[in-house]
């Protein structure tokens, strides 16, 4: 069967670069703008690299399109030194991989090789949850539990993953045990006890470091979560250590 790999990019040089180097193994299909890029996306497609600045789009923007349409397609983002916030809004937008310009023929093949490989080897749970749907759900509960201090919705996490909301919802529940929002509010408050054992932070300081700007809020969160509140587990712990 033939493998195609669509690369989305404007500089000839890249282009170039990927016939070269993996032109031997896949088909590859150049496009110069995001126009004939989305054109071309398809099922035979099975791996996108896509630039993040393109003539007529923001490659951002395209990444999203595609993700909508093709939510399991694997996308590799491209984009130059120091783009560091476009690389996190790309993988929030559901970009597997993302690759710095300039790069090497040994870096791209070993990026091709091992999405490939991870691709084609990651099973079914099972008949209800697709392999892509475990690698995104995944991806965002990865993302949470280094960075629950961040501010991150349902529809930032849905893009994540490369699902829509809907099928984001059913499988993060089937895959956790738990809703979205369940399962960031427990990753925090579990943060939370680890804080509330060293008396120097407030408890105020310690909502605002868990990412929640209403006390009210961070507090009724820990009691649903804890059955207590954040005064309190932090008064029983006295107690327990006076004891």
């Amino acid at each position: 069967m033939d493998r195609r790999i669509l690369v989305i990019d404007d500089e000839i040089i890249i282009g170039e670069m990927l016939k070269e180097v993996l032109g031997s193994i896949y088909t590859i299909l150049v496009r110069d703008n995001a126009f004939d890029g989305l054109s071309t996306v398809c099922e035979d497609i099975i791996m996108v690299f896509l630039d993040h600045k393109l003539p007529d789009a923001n490659g951002i923007d395209v990444l999203f399109h595609i993700k909508q349409n093709h939510p399991s397609l694997p996308v590799v983002f491209m984009t130059g030194f120091g783009d560091e916030d476009v690389c996190r809004k790309a993988f929030m937008c559901g970009a597997q991989d993302y690759i710095r310009k300039p790069f090497c023929a040994e870096e791209l093949r070993l990026k091709t090789d091992a999405l490939m490989a991870y691709c084609d080897k990651v099973p079914l749970i099972n008949d209800g949850v697709p392999a892509f749907a475990q690698r995104g759900i995944t991806k965002v509960t990865d993302h949470i539990d280094r960075h629950y201090a961040e501010q991150l919705s349902l529809a930032e996490a849905s893009r994540m993953s490369g699902l829509n909301t809907t099928y984001f919802c059913r499988y993060f529940r089937i895959l956790t045990g738990t809703s979205f929002v369940e399962y960031l509010n427990n990753t925090r408050m579990q943060k939370a006890k680890k804080l509330l054992t060293d008396n120097s932070h407030s408890i105020t300081d310690i909502a605002l470091a868990l990412g929640y700007n209403s006390m009210n809020y961070f507090t009724e969160t820990f009691k649903k979560v804890n059955g207590c509140s954040p005064m309190q587990f932090r008064k029983e712990l006295s107690r327990r250590d006076f004891m």
